[in-house]
């Protein structure tokens, strides 16, 4: 007996005239409208603007820049569609956040823009060489740009967008249902661009439509996603679990906080950065601190990353996790030599765990204690600490010795067992 999928019933729930309405509904018809209506505007001004020469040609230089600001949000509503519905989802997209459509939170639209006028770069290119060669490209985009935009959809990457095994994967899993698909985006880009460059004067109905049918394009094609969700192994909502989707929606929240950090950074706003990092991560008790200091290590913003690592290794020993401390304060020297815990009890608590291997960094976080904790009151202890690793490296022994009898010298009162048996040890060591 044939074992049903469980979210074989939700299959049957979604009828065309849910396909056709689900562009038009909720925020995300709201959205798909005022997209249509700026990029109507964009091309009336373009078109009014043909009777003054000069005009007209500012406009040819800097209006693109709007009109791929307003693609992109559509372009982002409309990827955020087809990964909704390939989800098995039939009701549409609830709450569209800002950060979700924007641009400049999500390049990957940028992207895409660079890689669509790199294609047609290509056929044209092609085109004035040979008529035949022109066509030929024609058909290899077409049959390949479909499954390439279906993936950076479903990935969110756009590098895998250029994986021929993810591509080729892709399109085989669909198999005869890649002809809709292919057609289905293709039909959908052709009429937004056809609606708002090739028309002349553009209509308002017409580039209204084209919006519509471009995000419909998109529910089809993840309806088609859906329908060939076994043989893709895509997973949908149905027979996710609850940890697998509360581990999505982290990873989703993450992805958000570093693209407004790096908004922030990029802008100068390293303390805002800061403070907005510290509020995240606090929402979550800390308990994401490991995984977002993983993210900061390929963050561009180092004085971010050095923050962090700052205030981590402090929780770190508090949480009486020396050792993993020591490899956080690792990593902060090789970004920055001058990177020092905050206080002198944490350094001296580091120390303790580092192995030998690590001699020369310790020294060096050593050398120069009093400079970095000039009112410590830890300074016999560094001293002593800095003495011990000298007694254990090749060719230290002078500076050993030289370090014990500048303790002996600034503190004659001090007393400490681990001390005096070094200090007999030492007294003892041939040189």
């Amino acid at each position: 007996m044939k074992h049903r999928d469980p979210s074989d019933d939700a299959a049957s729930l979604m009828s065309l005239a849910q396909l056709l309405l689900y562009p038009l509904r909720g925020q995300g018809g709201l959205l798909m409208l005022a997209c249509a209506t700026g990029l109507y505007m964009l091309a009336a001004i373009f078109d009014l603007s043909r009777e003054n020469e000069g005009f007209h040609l500012i406009l040819a230089l800097f209006l693109p820049v709007a009109v791929i600001n307003v693609v992109g949000v559509l372009q982002l509503h409309a990827w955020m569609s087809l990964r909704h519905v390939a989800l098995g989802h039939t009701q549409t997209l609830r709450n569209i956040a800002v950060t979700d459509v924007s641009p400049y939170q999500n390049f990957l639209a940028f992207k895409v823009a660079l890689l669509l006028a790199f294609v047609v770069g290509i056929i044209v290119t092609g085109a004035a060489l040979s008529s035949l060669l022109g066509g030929f490209l024609v058909v290899v985009f077409a049959l390949t740009l479909p499954a390439m935009l279906g993936v950076i959809a479903l990935e969110q990457r756009f590098r895998d967008g250029l994986d021929p095994h993810r591509v080729a994967q892709l399109a085989w899993g669909l198999g005869t249902a890649y002809v809709p698909f292919a057609a289905a985006l293709l039909i959908g880009t052709s009429a937004l661009i056809i609606s708002c460059t090739v028309m002349s004067p553009p209509r308002f109905l017409a580039v209204v439509a084209a919006g519509y049918l471009f995000v419909l394009a998109h529910v089809l094609a993840g309806r088609l996603l859906y329908l060939r969700r076994r043989e893709l192994s895509l997973a949908t909502s149905a027979n996710l679990s609850r940890a697998q989707v509360e581990t999505q929606q982290i990873e989703d929240s993450i992805d958000t906080l570093m693209l407004e950090l790096h908004g922030l950074c990029r802008s100068g706003q390293i303390k805002r950065a800061k403070q907005v990092l510290d509020d995240f991560l606090a929402a979550s008790d800390y308990s994401l601190d490991e995984h977002i200091h993983q993210r900061l290590q390929l963050f561009q913003e180092q004085r971010l990353l050095l923050a962090h690592a700052r205030q981590y290794i402090s929780r770190l020993l508090a949480a009486h996790r020396a050792l993993a401390a020591w490899l956080v304060l690792r990593k902060a020297l090789d970004v920055d030599s001058r990177f020092r815990p905050d206080t002198a009890e944490a350094l001296l608590a580091l120390i303790a765990q580092a192995p030998a291997a690590d001699a020369d960094r310790v020294d060096r976080l050593l050398e120069d204690f009093d400079n970095e904790y000039p009112d410590s009151a830890c300074r016999c202890e560094a001293l002593f600490a800095r003495a011990r690793w000298c007694m254990e490296a090749p060719g230290r022994y002078a500076l050993a010795l030289q370090l014990s009898r500048q303790i002996e010298r600034e503190f004659p009162s001090w007393q400490d067992t681990a001390y005096e048996s070094f200090r007999a040890r030492l007294l003892r060591h041939p040189h």
